[in-house]
């Protein structure tokens, strides 16, 4: 996106993470906690302009229903749910205003498509954010807001990130301006 000329603001809580795309041009990497919603909130109200948000918030949790801990438990919906949610909820009045934005909820794959055991955290939070991707589409299509998800298998290989990237630049642009509510594959194939 920043190739093309975009401003790219790039969020983690993980500085590290960041450091390679200090250099890059167009994009401004910021060192910020999303449960943190006062900074995140205060940081999109900072931003000069919000056309589209990507959600990458992808913390593994695993454990089986069974055992499971609260604090597990708390830790995956802290992570996969409310950070991403808070985060949505921050930029949604400006896209509102604006009348038109696209958010990009970046999901593992594993959450509605897999059968791996001692993932009840990740494919319970994953799937959750399935419906709150849903549920904006549905409240903001009518303002010209639109919400979908990736659920794409999260790789190192080069292929599946570049894939992911396209999709991803895909659904934020204007060319998906009819695509709303829906959760697709890397191969631009609707998954539900």
């Amino acid at each position: 996106m920043a190739r093309d000329g975009a401003q790219v603001w790039a969020i983690d809580s993980r500085p590290a993470l960041l450091a390679p795309l200090e250099e890059v041009p167009g994009v401004r990497a910021i060192a910020l906690d999303a449960l943190d919603r006062g900074a995140t909130t205060r940081l999109i109200e900072s931003m000069p302009a919000l056309d589209a948000l990507i959600n990458c918030a992808l913390s593994p949790h695993g454990g089986c229903a069974s055992v499971l801990t609260d604090e597990h438990w708390n830790a995956a919906l802290n992570a996969n749910v409310r950070a991403p949610f808070w985060v949505i909820q921050a930029a949604l009045p400006r896209m509102l205003s604006a009348g038109q934005g696209a958010i990009v909820n970046l999901l593992a794959s594993i959450a509605v498509a897999n059968d791996r055991p001692n993932r009840f955290a990740d494919m319970t939070t994953r799937a959750a954010m399935v419906g709150v991707t849903l549920g904006v589409a549905t409240d903001c299509v009518a303002d010209g807001v639109r919400c979908n998800a990736i659920c794409g298998e999260v790789a190192d290989a080069d292929a599946s990130i570049a894939a992911l990237t396209a999709l991803a630049i895909y659904l934020a642009s204007d060319e998906s301006a009819a695509v709303t509510g829906q959760t697709c594959s890397p191969d631009h194939r609707v998954a539900s």
